[in-house]
C-alpha cells in the first residue's frame, strides 16, 4: 500500500474523531451542557463579601492534552444541597463527580 493514501487515510480517520471545529466552540457546547444540570446554592464559611455560590450538578475541565472539555456530573450533590444535607462549599465532594460526557475539538 502506497504511503501517501495510508497518510491521508489516517489524517481523515483523526479529523472525524474530533466533534468541534475550536477550543472555544467545544467549551461553549460544554458549558450549554453545564447550564442543563441541577443547579443549587451553598455558602462560604470564611468569606463574607461571597456570601453564597452557585452549585451544579455538572461541570466542566479543560484537558489541555487529548484535545478536549470534560463533562462531569454528580447527580446527588444538587439533591443533598436542597435537602439541607450539604450547606457549605468546604461540604461538596467535588471528587465524586464522573465524567459522562467529552466535548472533543
Amino acid at each position: 500500500m502506497n504511503f501517501k493514501y495510508v497518510s491521508v487515510a489516517l489524517l481523515l480517520l483523526g479529523l472525524a474523531g474530533c466533534d468541534y471545529p475550536s477550543v472555544k466552540q467545544a467549551g461553549q457546547a460544554c458549558n450549554e451542557w453545564k447550564e442543563k444540570g441541577e443547579q443549587g446554592v451553598v455558602f462560604a464559611r470564611t468569606f463574607k463579601d461571597i456570601p453564597e455560590t452557585k452549585v451544579s450538578s455538572r461541570k466542566c475541565s479543560w484537558e489541555k492534552e487529548t484535545s478536549q472539555f470534560l463533562g462531569s456530573e454528580n447527580k446527588v450533590v444538587v439533591r443533598e444541597i436542597k435537602e439541607g444535607k450539604l450547606m457549605y462549599v468546604g461540604d461538596v465532594m467535588w471528587e465524586d463527580y464522573k465524567v459522562v460526557k467529552y466535548f472533543r475539538y
